[in-house]
């Protein structure tokens, strides 16, 4: 039994003490196992044969005494096996002592309870002509769960007897898949099945199969069953055979000109899918990539090293982020005939020597994997060498629609297929609308036609009219320009013009805000529809520009959400919430004033809960001090509180439960149920209990009455 603090031994104490003049049993200790009523007592039975009957007929009688004990023997033991299928079970063949004997029996559970059976058994027999019928019904009772058990022990190297740590160690119940447990060997190779911050056991007793991993280490499966008895605790030590050796695969990737590291996504290949990838940024500063191959036998295994990301065109070297514009120089498998590859290096495209075989497939194949390793080996095959893309020049200037020079227009640039060119943007226009900016020679990469041609637009903040005369700034692009051919160091010119923005459209809205309980208007609720306006004494609110200004409409026309808040109401949003169905939007028109329904704001209602926590199976009921009462409420909010030395519990200001009965039906608030729950915990030593769901109303007074905590199987 799990050891006790002072503190649990003296809240026990006092708990008994208030029992008063209870029996010194529990109910517990009373049914320990199975509970047996027979209707015919087997000592007096026999006294009473002995002194009737011959010596034959006595020991007829007492042989079918002895196969009526004999099977209630077995049905306690199924019974301990599986209580719940006891309906179900056969009885097995009878002994050759018991020739002549014929028994049935049938198991019922017991009208209105799940935790008792009644069996009923008969054993028949002939004497002296004449059939003779023991009859026998016995009551079984649910057998308390046996205490669980344990398995521990320590995982070594089954070849250097080393201890192995982080190794995953799994047990599963034999023949129910779903009851398993997972645990890892610790820094000194230990490993246990307890619970981690209690200390006991959790195992039920039974069969067990046990496996057990690491990374390097063939896979573990113990050779046999383990049985756990009661409070049983079994060393099962665990030697792991290792697998060969790793290999490591190191590089580097570099600027081909300066000899700098280059932060770049590397991939390894083997026969054309990948395997494994590496980012020379996690090994910063030095820029290296390193590859752990992990080996299953001794044989040697190839593969081809790429400069990407799995393949995907967005990690290639010449658009991954701004810091890693490079690209290989040597020729493009695509047939283009140019002198850069865009997508980077390939080891199945670049030969050990330096040559190129451009017709290779680029993430390799069997015969194109060319840099192998077997179990042991270190491999440095040295720096991969990439260059900054090539570059050409734009110059141009940037306008309005009158001709009029942008200041600090923004340039941006993309490659063809919409990738960014860093910096992001470009660049920007001086004093004189001018601009000039170094961009990637495409056509040195891809070929000379407009769908693999530059793409670079302009865009400015221009002044413009806002609703209510008021001035502002609106974002304005010009149209997308592609911009081609472009060779290393060639100079290209393009202007670009931006339309200023229109002034805006502009409309009005107003409406009226009651109290849904009592359809008086509302003062004071703050109403958003194009920023906030409170309501007046008449519960309306309006959105309109100040007196002075001449332009009508504060308002951008369009659809707009509304909503509305006051302290002690549930908030308002059109779209629907917890609280409101869904109402739409309301539309603003330009020139004119758009009323919005009646929002129809519903008050906050509060009420108590209350309740005494007991201990079950107690007359009269015990209360239970320091029991945990948790009110969680249909929003996601909880609130605590604990029993006091008479049980009780009050949780006040409770928000009422939704729908109020007064709004049921009414289509303006949702309908759906919200219901808040209560949840009690009193430690180890009683089971918790949940509650719910409880429909609270406002101002009202919810007693919950004695909510019963039965005492856990060890709390007693």
């Amino acid at each position: 039994m799990k050891e006790r603090t002072f503190g649990e031994i003296r809240s026990m104490r006092k708990r008994e003490s208030r029992r008063g003049n209870l029996k010194g049993f529990t109910l517990l200790e009373v049914i320990v196992s199975i509970v047996i009523i027979t209707l015919v007592s087997l000592s007096s039975y026999l006294a009473f044969i002995f002194s009737s009957q011959s010596v034959e007929t006595v020991t007829k009688r007492g042989q079918a005494l002895n196969f009526i004990q004999e099977s209630l023997e077995e049905l306690r033991s199924a019974a301990q096996d599986d209580f719940d299928k006891l309906e179900n079970y056969t009885l097995k063949p009878a002994g050759k002592e018991f020739a002549g004997f014929n028994r049935t029996f049938s198991i019922v559970s017991e009208q209105g309870s799940s935790e008792f059976k009644r069996a009923q058994l008969q054993v028949s027999w002939w004497e002296r002509g004449v059939l003779q019928r023991y009859n026998f019904t016995y009551l079984i009772s649910r057998p308390p769960q046996p205490l669980p058990g344990n398995i521990y022990g320590k995982v070594t190297n089954a070849k250097d007897k080393s201890i192995v740590s982080g190794a995953s160690i799994i047990v599963t119940y034999h023949g129910d898949s779903s009851c398993h447990f997972t645990t890892s060997s610790d820094g000194k190779g230990n490993y246990t099945f307890v619970e981690p911050l209690t200390g006991n056991f959790r195992l039920k007793t039974g069969d067990w199969e046990l496996t057990a991993e690491r990374k390097g280490y063939y896979k573990y499966t113990h050779p046999e069953l383990i049985h756990i008895g009661r409070s049983e605790e079994k060393r099962v030590d665990i030697s792991l055979d290792p697998k060969p050796d790793p290999a490591y695969i190191r590089g580097r990737v570099v600027d081909k000109n300066t000899g700098n590291p280059l932060y770049q996504y590397v991939t390894l290949y083997s026969e054309g899918k990948g395997r494994d990838y590496d980012h020379t940024w996690w090994h910063s500063p030095h820029g290296n990539f390193v590859f752990k191959i992990e080996f299953d036998e001794p044989k040697t295994k190839c593969f081809t090293l790429v400069t990407s990301y799995y393949g995907r065109d967005w990690s290639y070297p010449y658009r991954y982020w701004c810091y890693n514009s490079r690209v290989g120089d040597f020729c493009d498998p695509c047939g283009w005939g140019k002198s850069y590859n865009y997508r980077g290096w390939s080891s199945a495209v670049v030969q050990k020597g330096g040559g190129v075989v451009c017709s290779n497939p680029w993430f390799g194949s069997s015969a194109t994997d060319r840099i192998c390793v077997k179990p042991g080996d270190d491999l440095n095959i040295g720096d991969i060498h990439l260059v900054k893309v090539p570059t050409a020049k734009i110059k141009g200037y940037v306008y309005d629609k009158e001709g009029n020079p942008i200041y600090n227009a923004r340039i941006y640039l993309r490659w063809h297929n919409w990738a960014y060119w860093c910096p992001y943007p470009a660049t920007y226009t001086d004093h004189n609308g001018y601009y000039e900016v170094s961009v990637p020679a495409e056509q040195e990469l891809f070929p000379d036609n407009s769908s693999y041609h530059l793409l670079m637009v302009a865009g400015a903040y221009l002044p413009k009219l806002k609703c209510c005369d008021t001035g502002g700034t609106a974002w304005r692009e010009s149209s997308w320009k592609r911009i081609g051919p472009l060779y290393k160091g060639a100079i290209k010119w393009q202007n670009f013009t931006i339309s200023s923005p229109p002034g805006d459209r502009c409309g009005d809205a107003e409406g009226y805000v009651k109290n849904g309980k009592t359809n008086s208007p509302l003062k004071g609720v703050d109403v958003r529809i194009y920023g906030w306006k409170k309501t007046d004494v008449g519960g309306h609110y309006r959105f309109r520009c100040p007196p002075e200004k001449k332009i009508f409409g504060s308002i951008p026309i369009g659809y707009y959400w509304v909503y509305a808040k006051k302290g002690g109401y549930y908030y308002f949003q059109s779209y629907g919430n917890r609280w409101y169905s869904r109402r739409g939007k309301i539309y603003i028109e330009e020139a004119k004033t758009t009323t919005y329904e009646t929002i129809r704001l519903w008050s906050k209602g509060y009420g108590v809960i209350k309740g005494r926590v007991v201990i079950a199976n107690t007359s009269p009921p015990l209360p239970l001090e320091d029991a945990k009462v948790t009110l969680n409420l249909y929003d996601g909010g909880k609130k605590i509180v604990t029993t006091g030395e008479d049980g009780r519990f009050e949780f006040k200001n409770v928000i009422e439960t939704w729908p109020p009965p007064e709004i049921k039906g009414d289509s303006y608030y949702n309908q759906a149920l919200q219901r808040h729950s209560l949840t009690i915990e009193a430690g180890e030593l009683y089971d918790s209990q949940s509650i719910g769901p409880i429909e609270l109303k406002a101002n009202e007074e919810l007693n919950l009455g004695d909510i019963k905590l039965s005492p856990t199987q060890g709390g007693q």
